[in-house]
């Protein structure tokens, strides 16, 4: 792809390839041994716990004497790539695919008291 030894500058080679600079010259950083152990206990736990999300899940590691916050908890998950199961919102509901007609009994029913019964003698 990019070659640092060609006589054509990285810069054009990017341009010519269509990515950015910034691209060739990242290099990613290691998960640390720390990290990497913290992970494994998260996937066991979230395989026994698949619900979990990232303060249950925190509190399942500080149980185990692991300390660690859960904003840490939310970046390894989300690196691993991994989410808690739970409801979708209107996950039951069926889709509608004709519009739903107006209540014209109750219409009618609104229609006839406030115009018919203020007239009627008490």
């Amino acid at each position: 792809m990019i070659d640092r030894q060609h006589d054509l500058p990285i810069t054009k080679q990017a341009t010519a390839l269509g990515i950015s600079r910034r691209c060739v010259y990242y290099l990613p950083r290691s998960v640390s041994s720390a990290d990497l152990g913290i992970m494994r206990r998260i996937d066991e736990r979230h395989l026994d716990f698949p619900f979990a999300g990232s303060r249950m899940l925190r509190d399942l590691l500080n149980a185990e004497g692991i300390q660690i916050g859960r904003q840490h908890v939310a970046t390894l998950i989300r690196r691993m790539g991994i989410a808690a199961i739970d409801r979708r919102p209107n996950t039951t509901r069926e889709k509608l695919t004709e519009p739903v007609a107006d209540n014209t009994i109750a219409t009618a029913y609104y229609i006839y008291f406030d115009y018919f019964l203020p007239c009627i003698p008490v």
